[in-house]
């Protein structure tokens, strides 16, 4: 079991070395640009800045990139300490723009958590329509927290993560001013990347099939539940699952049978 954390770890710092930081990505050049909140960047990072001194807040910043260019710089990311979360965005600004753009939006980035989502309704008011959006966060690599089944919190969604989702939708809803085409949230981790869709509202049904999560997700932990039947929990309760591969977990998968 030993053997096989360090060989995850290895994998994923030279997947992440042999990558680069970023694939030619855009810092955004917009001359309305919210820059109270947010700052330009041409590169993905776990931002743990300190608060601007002009409203007590931390800087977060904003990528143009495609969508798949934005993943492929977050998953490069799976070897750090701290969690984090973005909005992705594509539609039309204001002024008539259309881009794709990636917003970091995490606050009080932990090992276990991202606590807040930073002011999502200010990110839509930058634009007139909005096409689709994801959020996006990361379960780096638990480099302490496996069991004698190897199995991790970093490999699967928490309640917490369902929850910020929750929310961040009912935000996004209220906000937008037109219709979402597309509107998931999306958790990159070393076995893949899950896409969860929510429903438009929970049933009181459902509700109470999501309050027995937290206890399934720890019976999953402790290798007494399959990792399926933990997810069939959230299917239960109206949400849409599915896990896809990423680098990562396809290196992974790769090593694994050629062992």
């Amino acid at each position: 079991m030993k053997n096989k954390i360090l060989l995850t770890l290895g994998l994923i710092g030279s997947l992440v070395t042999g990558i680069g930081c970023a694939p030619n990505l855009r810092a955004v050049k917009d001359t309305k640009f919210n820059s109270e909140f947010y700052k330009q960047s041409d590169r993905f990072y776990v931002n743990n800045g300190d608060a601007n001194k002009k409203n007590g807040h931390r800087m977060h910043y904003a990528v143009e990139a495609t969508r798949k260019e934005g993943e492929k710089g977050i998953e490069n990311l799976l070897n750090q300490d701290l969690e984090e979360y973005w909005l992705y965005t594509k539609g039309t600004l204001q002024d008539g723009k259309d881009v794709e753009r990636w917003y970091e939006v995490g606050e009080k980035s932990t090992k276990e958590i991202v606590e807040n989502i930073h002011n999502p309704e200010k990110i839509i008011a930058d634009f007139k329509n909005i096409d689709e959006i994801s959020g996006y966060h990361i379960h780096p690599i638990d480099k302490n927290n496996q069991n004698l089944y190897g199995v991790s919190g970093s490999d699967s969604p928490s309640i917490e993560d369902i929850i910020s989702f929750l929310r961040t939708r009912n935000i996004v809803n209220h906000f937008s001013k037109s219709k979402i085409r597309s509107l998931d949230f999306r958790i990159i981790t070393p076995v893949g990347t899950y896409i969860i869709t929510p429903p438009a509202e929970l049933t009181d049904s459902e509700a109470d099939s999501l309050s027995n999560y937290q206890e399934k997700r720890f019976r999953y932990q402790i290798g007494e539940v399959a990792l399926e039947d933990l997810i069939n929990v959230l299917r239960n309760a109206g949400l849409s699952v599915e896990l896809k591969e990423n680098t990562i977990s396809k290196a992974l998968n790769k090593s694994e049978k050629g062992n």
